[in-house]
């Protein structure tokens, strides 16, 4: 911009009423000291939109065109950060920095860093060293069959490249609920682990994809909320469960979005003890997820899986609790009592969660997916309008 423009620019915000000493008062609002020296913001770099023309800042003063004023003026605040960011005598003002997967994946997208880019923001959290994947031997013949058994059901429950690596959870496990695992919480394990193991779904709108997103911007919002409210940041077991909730709610996926609280609490808690023995739970997590919470699946498909889970969890428990009597029976009353305690939990486990599933998938729609099925089935498998293409040999009629 020529000396020429710039100087118009300057006669026409002086042509209105100023506050000479209104930054001055806003470096004491911040808590800075005063202006030692004036300092211009250059009005040549400001918005040509309608209402920011109306407000400039020069050489420490801030004017106002005549509609405005200091009190009715919405973009006040701005332009005080801006004239006192420029002073030479105080320091910039900075905010706290996202994690990497909040500022890189959510607003910016995987294709604006490169590989070497990602693999660097994957490995520099404060918690990146300690919630490293685990290798040893157990752990990686257990993974190994993980993944193998896995690959053959189509899923892909490897860790995910550095490109498509969730840090959220790791930048902010100090907010997750959950007993200490190496003094990290063991909500910030089971979701590092589920999410950078899942195994397909990376397509932005996919609602595998719409299910990560939601759950990083919902968890994200409750923790800043919390913070801005003089709190200590920290969710519970119940925030991150209707997160999850809300998330495979609004995924676009097709039904099964219900989750039980007792499975999830089995993930936030069970799950993470793997870790305590040093054997990596992504893939198993990732498994578990794949199989059981299927954003894609039906209603009714998520019922029947969940069905075939608890149906495996009454039949172990009772045979566990079988195993444990007979044990108190031979005079093993401490093992045996111990076993049939545990039988027991999973019997009761496996009925909660087959009456709680039942229960959420007729309410997400498997009873209509019932009566479209069987109205297909009783009209030859076709729905009105659903005819078969002509063929060559078909008769024609004039």
């Amino acid at each position: 911009m020529s000396d020429s423009v710039k100087i118009q620019r300057q006669k026409a915000a002086t042509s209105t009423h100023a506050q000479s000493n209104l930054a001055q008062k806003a470096s004491r609002g911040f808590g800075l000291p005063s202006f030692t020296s004036p300092q211009s913001h250059d009005i040549s770099k400001i918005s040509l939109r309608p209402q920011a023309k109306s407000i400039v800042s020069q050489r420490g003063n801030i004017y106002f065109s005549e509609e405005k004023t200091p009190r009715n003026n919405d973009l006040m605040p701005n332009e005080l950060t801006q004239v006192v960011q420029q002073t030479d005598s105080v320091p910039s003002l900075q905010r706290t920095p996202d994690s990497d997967y909040v500022r890189e994946i959510l607003h910016g997208g995987k294709s604006e860093y490169t590989p070497a880019e990602a693999a660097t923001y994957a490995t520099n959290g404060s918690n990146d060293a300690a919630m490293a994947p685990k290798h040893n031997f157990v752990s990686d013949t257990i993974n190994s069959g993980v993944n193998r058994f896995m690959g053959l059901l189509g899923y892909d429950t490897r860790a995910r490249p550095a490109t498509e690596d969730n840090d959220f959870y790791r930048d902010y496990a100090q907010y997750m609920p959950g007993y200490n695992i190496n003094g990290i919480p063991s909500g910030a394990w089971a979701q590092n682990a589920a999410t950078n193991h899942v195994g397909h779904g990376t397509a932005p709108g996919n609602p595998w994809d719409n299910v990560r997103r939601s759950l990083v911007q919902q968890e994200k919002s409750m923790i800043d909320a919390d913070l801005k409210g003089g709190g200590t940041g920290q969710l519970s077991f119940w925030d991150l469960y209707s997160a999850h909730e809300n998330a495979y709610d609004t995924s676009g996926g097709g039904g099964n979005s219900f989750i039980d609280p007792a499975s999830f609490a089995l993930a936030v808690y069970g799950a993470p003890a793997l870790e305590a023995v040093g054997i990596d739970s992504g893939p198993i997590t990732g498994a578990s997820i794949d199989i059981f919470n299927n954003p894609e699946d039906s209603a009714t498909e998520g019922w029947a899986k969940r069905m075939g889970l608890a149906g495996g969890e009454i039949l172990a428990g009772g045979a566990l609790t079988s195993f444990g009597l007979g044990s108190m029976a031979s005079g093993n009353v401490v093992a045996g009592g111990a076993a049939v305690l545990g039988g027991l939990g999973m019997v009761g486990l496996g009925g909660f969660s087959a009456g709680w599933n039942t229960a959420s998938a007729i309410d997400h729609g498997m009873l209509g997916e019932w009566g479209n099925a069987i109205s297909k089935w009783g009209s030859g498998g076709s729905e009105p309008g659903d005819y078969p293409s002509p063929s060559p040999d078909d008769p024609v009629y004039a």
